[in-house]
């Protein structure tokens, strides 16, 4: 699904983000898999979040891969 979202948008905002805690790890890695796909499409993204994107997963199994799609974001943001 996501293969053919990211295929068909030029753009794509992604609102209202959820913080996302140890809890969540199947949310998290879908979103970095999202993140993944947008990057290597060079699609400009845009995530709107009440938190800093940095505080939405502090810590648990996909804390490390989801600064790496942090990273990926600040440049499709720029």
């Amino acid at each position: 699904e996501y293969i053919a979202l990211v295929e068909q948008c030029k753009k794509m905002l992604i609102a209202p983000m959820p913080v996302l805690g140890p809890q969540d790890v199947d949310a998290t890695l879908r979103f970095i898999v999202l993140v993944d796909l947008l990057y290597e499409a060079k699609i400009p993204t845009q995530v709107w979040a009440a938190e800093p994107l940095a505080s939405l997963c502090p810590d648990g199994p996909a804390a490390f891969a989801f600064k790496r799609a942090l990273s990926r974001l600040n440049e499709l943001a720029g």
